[in-house]
């Protein structure tokens, strides 16, 4: 079976938080010379992928597994004390 390939045009796109939400930039921001400094300032903001677009973008990007449910630091710090 071969790899699955990375769709390259997604990958530039999109990118994955430490909490696994997909965020992807809003459109239309150098089309736009007429509008607002707030309203192009809103638009460079990345909002989070709709949830009925989240399945696609797994498939073409197979790299976004979000981040892992387990913490990171699995080290006990209680101390024995000896007397």
């Amino acid at each position: 079976m071969p790899k699955m390939r990375t769709h390259k045009g997604a990958t530039k796109r999109i990118h994955v938080t430490g909490s696994g939400k997909i965020m992807r930039r809003k459109r239309v921001l150098g089309a736009r010379v007429k509008a607002t400094k707030t309203s192009l300032t809103k638009t460079r903001r990345p909002v989070e992928l709709a949830s009925v677009h989240k399945k696609v973008v797994k498939q073409m990007v197979p790299g976004t597994k979000g981040a892992s449910k387990t913490p990171k630091s699995t080290k006990t710090t209680s101390k024995s004390v000896k007397k």
